[in-house]
């Protein structure tokens, strides 16, 4: 998903140049703040409501699950620095790690299993690298 002014080539290039993008297999998102201070983000429920209804939308078969939204803050090493069961949530950015990013999992019942569908946040650096946001 990017965030551009127009549908353009040129913009919507730019907009990924610039870090104005997350990744999505369905999950949508109302809202992304990121900043050396933190990340805020809200989930569209709506939005992905929608995106799931879509034949071109599948979702990572799993055997055991249980439906809704996780929000996981992930730092250094894949480690999970903060979980949260719902739709919105935030967490401060810390030097303790050398980046942090948001992963949502939306899980629903399918058949006999549960299909998990996911988005990812550009990540905060705190190492000095270049920081991209989504705002």
């Amino acid at each position: 998903m990017v965030l551009s002014d127009t549908l353009t080539p040129d913009a919507i290039s730019n907009a990924m140049y610039h870090g104005d993008f997350y990744a999505t297999s369905g999950v949508m998102l109302n809202q992304l703040d990121s900043s050396l201070g933190g990340i805020s983000l809200t989930v569209d429920e709506e939005g992905t409501t929608r995106e799931l209804e879509s034949t071109f939308v599948s979702g990572h078969k799993v055997a055991e699950g249980e439906e809704g939204f996780v929000i996981e803050f992930i730092g250094d090493g894949g480690k999970v620095l903060k979980e949260v069961k719902g739709v919105s949530a935030s967490t401060d950015v810390s030097s303790d790690s050398s980046y942090t990013r948001a992963k949502i999992t939306f899980t629903r019942k399918s058949g006999d299993g549960f299909e998990n569908f996911y988005c990812w946040t550009q990540p905060v650096f705190t190492d000095g690298r270049q920081h991209y946001h989504y705002d």
